[in-house]
């Protein structure tokens, strides 16, 4: 039974015997009874919690264990673990390799066995001893291998009272094998040598030099193994490298360097020599051959000291050689190792291969450390992603939801007034389409530093995606607090900003504000409250705030059902394309019709464009809407060709966002190949604000659709601020004058005078012009008068059906 239900029955028990008989727990012992329950559910609770900490160390610690095991397995060298009977508990794989034996053959087996026959009474001889003393050892060992071969190491212990078994705390023997068959071969050439010249007291003592020469090296080398087996830290590692070569290995300075950028080397540590004496451009400048990687050699500085500066500066030093040796690292090049003799002919071959392995081995302990430290920066960076936005810096969605959260805690429990600010960008879109997302990624960056910089400290903005931004500001004495931090965002944002990648930009900023209580008690509600004022914000002309009301939930809801109709209406061929006639203002005759698009909604009947186009383009379906549009446009117009209609020029407006859209050009060619619509009787219909707003990347589009045949018009001309000289520089053959114009054009003087203006100065430059809502015989009289090309409107032609605007070509061509 868990400990859970024994807590539940306990429980049970005890609240029956307190109805039966209430007075039964007066004394002391039964009193306690329940609030000993209520102890052990809380300690229960704690023990829970504490088990799943326990889990995650758990699985961190086997994770860096992992890891620790794969540099044991691929270190440069032999180890073991040894009890006190000499079995091998434990090897690397570079043991095996070099030994080259079975994994399976060498645990639990002694380690004497693998050794040559008379090596193993020396191991017996000098084993116990290794056991009594803590202080690491060495000892020259010879491996039995297969075919006879023989392997010369160094086995360098020490004694570990910390490995735990299954019966007790057992004092194990760590163990390091090092190869140094090279060293055993070059320091036998060497005997050999002294013997055949014994009777030379000079070579006698030379080879005296070279043996004991060797003999520091190989204590160098054991020295360092046993600092390297102790994991010390980057600093103190190259410290102590080079206190040992200078002590034990003879020489004159030694110092460890990192290679900067420039190709030099920074002195880190030293001994010999101070950082300030070794800090000198010429000790610090090597030629090519070290930064490749390769070790450099000079025993005679005196005889080459002229061949590069910086060995010139090891010569006025007082050095007569030089070993300067690469340390490399898992991330490649780590830095230098750097010796110096005072003595000629210093650094021999055997020499040379035991420093290159020191070296290597400096090389692997670096590379623990940096495991060690990378893996502490990614638990770092891990932990700040998952709280911040990464191009910004400021709380993601996330960290937002979690203060927001607290902060209405806090206004809960203090009683006090919370405003949730939403904000997104006014045009910031055309930043991005007009200079790349480069631009757009700098201009969030400089937004979001003047939204901060206006805060308080207790307030928190935070980046939900996009060009949306929050801001939660708490302890307020009245709604009025949050429009004055609106009004300043607003005038923060409204300023321009200058961006190294586009120069200076000008957005603006729409703003939402729903306020706890009164709008909202949870996270979800208050977003939704300020979304909703948001979308008014933006219907209200932008760079404005607004705050909510139920008639904006009441809209918004509305909103998306109608967005959801939409999208099904495409699906569902719910809507029609009807057509306006054209006329040619001399002849009357019919010369074209535009495409107008009509929703047959089946709850609210025929819809007008301005009552679905707006959110069509808010949520991107006018991309597909618009395609529609022109293709059912250019097959309606190939039938009635294939019927023997009059050829009949048949307009389609593309909005702006279409006119974004890459690919658009290539999308009409399509259309016209697939339904054998002649290019020169489609009309691609622009607004003049759609123009001026994208005007470079417009030219560029509407070049590419002129290049078809398709002929291009700007609609609702002389509302968009523009010039007819800057309208010429695209590639345009007809300009409409606004509806707005042609209504007043009979009592308003100044309306005749812009429909004379644009009439003359578009002829001039050799444009064709269309009157737009044309409703009177008058108004058409006075058109004739400017002399205006086109026209179209109720008074000639009301916006019909296909199959309405068909009899009527078939009626003009029996006139005819």
């Amino acid at each position: 039974m868990s400990v859970l239900n024994k807590y539940q029955l306990l429980r049970q028990r005890a609240e029956q015997l307190l109805a039966t008989d209430p007075g039964r727990f007066r004394t002391p012992e039964q009193a306690d009874l329940v609030g000993l329950l209520h102890e052990l559910a809380v300690f229960q609770a704690e023990l829970e919690m504490q088990n799943e900490d326990l889990l995650l160390a758990n699985q961190q610690l086997e994770e860096t264990r992992q890891q620790y095991a794969r540099l044991y397995e691929q270190a440069p060298v032999g180890y073991l673990r040894l009890n006190e009977q000499g079995i091998i508990l434990h090897h690397n794989q570079t043991f095996i390799e070099m030994i080259h034996s079975d994994q399976n053959m060498l645990v639990n087996k002694p380690l004497a066995t693998l050794l040559t026959a008379e090596d193993r009474n020396i191991f017996y001889a000098r084993f116990s001893a290794l056991f009594k003393n803590p202080v690491g050892k060495n000892i020259e060992l010879c491996f039995s291998l297969p075919r006879g071969k023989k392997l010369v190491t160094s086995l360098t212990a020490r004694r570990d009272l910390h490995c735990i078994t299954a019966d007790a705390v057992q004092p194990t023997l760590l163990v390091i094998i090092s190869d140094i068959s090279e060293i055993c071969r070059t320091r036998h050439a060497l005997e050999q040598a002294r013997l055949e010249a014994e009777g030379t007291c000079n070579r006698q003592t030379q080879l005296l030099v070279e043996t004991r020469k060797l003999s520091r090296l190989y204590l160098l080398l054991s020295r360092i193994n046993q600092l390297i087996i102790q994991h010390p830290q980057q600093q103190e590692l190259y410290r102590e490298v080079c206190d040992i070569a200078v002590l034990d290995g003879g020489i004159a300075t030694a110092w460890i360097g990192a290679m900067e950028e420039s190709g030099t080397f920074t002195p880190l540590a030293s001994s010999g020599m101070t950082l300030d004496q070794l800090n000198c451009p010429g000790i610090r400048s090597f030629d090519a051959r070290l930064r490749e990687g390769k070790t450099i050699i000079n025993n005679n500085l005196y005889a080459n000291a002229d061949i590069s500066p910086w060995q010139s500066a090891v010569v006025a030093c007082g050095f007569q050689s030089v070993a300067a040796l690469p340390i490399r690292a898992r991330k490649g090049h780590a830095g230098c190792f750097v010796l110096y003799a005072k003595e000629p002919y210093f650094f021999d071959e055997a020499e040379i291969r035991l420093l290159e392995e020191i070296s290597r081995n400096i090389g692997h302990a670096l590379d623990v450390a940096e495991m060690d430290r990378e893996q502490e920066q990614v638990r770092e960076q891990l932990s700040y992603l998952a709280r911040h936005d990464p191009l910004t810096g400021l709380n993601n969605r996330l960290m937002f939801s979690s203060h927001l959260a607290l902060a209405l805690e806090r206004a809960a429990r203090q009683g006090t007034l919370l405003a949730l600010l939403l904000l997104d960008l006014d045009r910031f879109k055309d930043v991005n389409d007009s200079f790349g997302h480069a631009a757009g990624d700098e201009l969030l960056v400089q937004v979001a530093k003047r939204i901060t910089g206006r805060l308080r400290g207790a307030d928190s903005t935070s980046r939900l995606g996009g060009d949306e931004f929050t801001v939660v500001l708490e302890d307020l004495q009245d709604p009025q607090d949050a429009a004055r931090v609106a009004n300043d965002l607003l005038a923060l944002v409204r300023k321009p900003f200058q961006l190294a990648t586009a120069g200076e930009v000008s957005v603006g900023t729409s703003i939402g504000i729903a306020l706890y209580p009164e709008h909202g008690s949870t996270e979800q509600e208050l977003l939704q409250q300020a979304d909703a004022a948001l979308y008014r914000a933006k219907a209200d002309g932008r760079s404005r705030f607004r705050f909510f009301s139920e008639e904006l939930t009441r809209e918004a809801r509305e909103r998306i059902q109608l967005e959801a109709s939409l999208r099904k209406a495409l699906e569902q061929k719910e809507l029609l394309i009807h057509f306006q006639p054209q006329f040619d203002l001399q002849t009357g005759r019919i010369v074209g019709a535009e495409a107008l698009v009509r929703w047959l909604h089946p709850e609210y009947g025929m819809m007008q464009p301005a009552q679905f186009i707006p959110l069509a383009e808010e949520t991107g379906l006018i991309t597909g809407l618009g395609e529609w549009v022109l293709r059912e446009t250019c097959q309606l117009g190939s039938n009635w060709l294939s019927r023997g209609l009059s050829p009949l020029r048949m307009a389609v407006n593309i909005s702006p966002h279409q006119l974004r859209q890459p690919g658009m050009e290539r999308f009409i060619g399509d259309t016209l190949l697939e339904t054998g619509f002649p290019a020169e009787l489609l009309e691609i219909e622009v607004t003049e604000s759609t123009l001026m707003q994208h005007e470079k990347n417009a030219e560029l589009i509407l070049n590419r659709i002129s290049e078809l045949g398709v002929r291009l018009a700007v609609d609702d001309f002389g509302t968009g601020y523009s010039s007819l000289s800057r309208i010429k520089q695209f590639p345009v053959q007809l300009l409409k004058i606004d509806r707005s114009f042609i209504t007043g054009i009979l009592e308003n003087r100044t309306d005749q005078e812009i429909a004379a203006t644009i009439v003359a100065m578009g002829h001039t430059l050799g444009f064709k012009v269309l009157a737009e809502g044309v409703e009177s015989k008058e108004q058409l009289d006075l058109l004739r008068q400017l002399p205006c090309d086109l026209y179209q409107g109720f008074f000639s032609g009301r916006p019909m059906p296909a199959d309405e605007l068909s009899l009527v070509l078939q009626k003009n061509i029996s006139n005819c």
